[in-house]
């Protein structure tokens, strides 16, 4: 999928990277395939040096990064790097390449729709939370800036480890492992540069998780208290809040997105929040497919509830949702 067909990326246009790039990146135009894993993964890896990572990051900061600053609500913004920094230069200006690359590197319309709802609505990070195929990681950035502000009070009762591991942090998960180490992890130096100085970004670092590869992989790892999971990382294996931006982009991804909700999400108190287009033209997917879905899981003594939360409509493009999604014991 690429330019003639239809653009996920909103802020591709600004920086003309939409239709730059080749159709097919494995095809070896441009002479760069050899960046790119040429069959599906089916494992999973978690990210390590994650805090020397950020500490880097931090300090190349604005001089390194071309970036967005997209408003939110009032003065709140998100910051963005912007696609062009990528040493992926094959895929930029491509959407998708099934099983190879699913889309990381851009930032999609349905995450800035979740960033805009957590900050207008003062969602709080009170546990593990999930961004599921995390891309650019915004909403999880919109959270971890959260927890920065807490370092950057000095309130200890919020922030203490307890057992030597925190209570709360943010896992950002993704296909594609050059995904986290090239546009996630600037994003999070650069949306917590604000509040956060440099000497706190190791106890930061405490608070962020990040892996890469096969969902399934991932949830089996998660289900089974590997030892290859990194100590913050919920014993039980459920998270007290998902988040998911345009990862039901077809009828696999969103029963994929469904299924991996329903293992991970906490029964009763946890909270997950789909962004995502109504329908994604000449892919299926989109709110309907997932819904069903869900709808499809079976899990003893648990219910699904969805609610829409939000449908945003110009008139011009896609219709877009904002789902809220609850699982209770009945």
């Amino acid at each position: 999928m690429k330019g003639a067909a239809f653009t996920f990326d909103f802020l591709a246009q600004k920086e003309g990277a939409a239709n730059n790039g080749p159709s097919n990146p494995l095809t070896g135009q441009n002479g760069a395939d050899s960046a790119v894993p040429k069959e599906t993964v089916k494992s999973f890896a978690w990210v390590e040096n994650i805090e020397s990572r950020i500490l880097n990051a931090f300090d190349s900061g604005w001089a390194l990064y071309q970036y967005e600053e997209v408003p939110l609500s009032g003065e709140a913004y998100v910051r963005s790097v912007r696609e062009s920094i990528s040493s992926r230069k094959e895929l930029q200006g491509t959407d998708l390449v099934p099983g190879i690359y699913e889309g990381g590197l851009k930032v999609w319309e349905c995450s800035i729709d979740l960033c805009r709802y957590l900050v207008e609505n003062d969602i709080d990070i009170e546990g593990h939370v999930l961004e599921l195929g995390c891309g650019q990681g915004l909403p999880g950035c919109c959270m971890l800036k959260r927890i920065a502000e807490r370092l950057s009070s000095g309130d200890q009762e919020k922030t203490s480890l307890v057992g030597g591991t925190a209570p709360f942090g943010v896992v950002f998960s993704d296909y594609n492992e050059f995904v986290l180490t090239d546009v996630t992890i600037p994003n999070i130096a650069l949306n917590v540069r604000d509040s956060l100085e440099r000497t706190r970004l190791q106890s930061l670092s405490q608070y962020v998780t990040m892996g890469f590869g096969d969902w399934n992989a991932m949830s089996e790892q998660l289900l089974s208290k590997s030892s290859a999971c990194p100590p913050n990382i919920p014993q039980d294996g459920l998270f007290d809040m998902i988040l998911a931006a345009e990862t039901t982009y077809s009828s696999q991804a969103a029963s994929d997105t469904a299924f991996l909700l329903a293992k991970h999400l906490k029964v009763n108190t946890g909270v997950a929040f789909i962004a995502t287009k109504r329908y994604y033209f000449g892919v299926g997917g989109g709110s309907g497919s997932f819904n069903a879905a869900l709808s499809s899981v079976s899990l003893p003594n648990v219910e699904f509830n969805v609610e829409t939360l939000m449908v945003f409509d110009n008139g011009a493009g896609n219709i877009r949702e904002l789902l809220k999604v609850h699982a209770t014991a009945v």
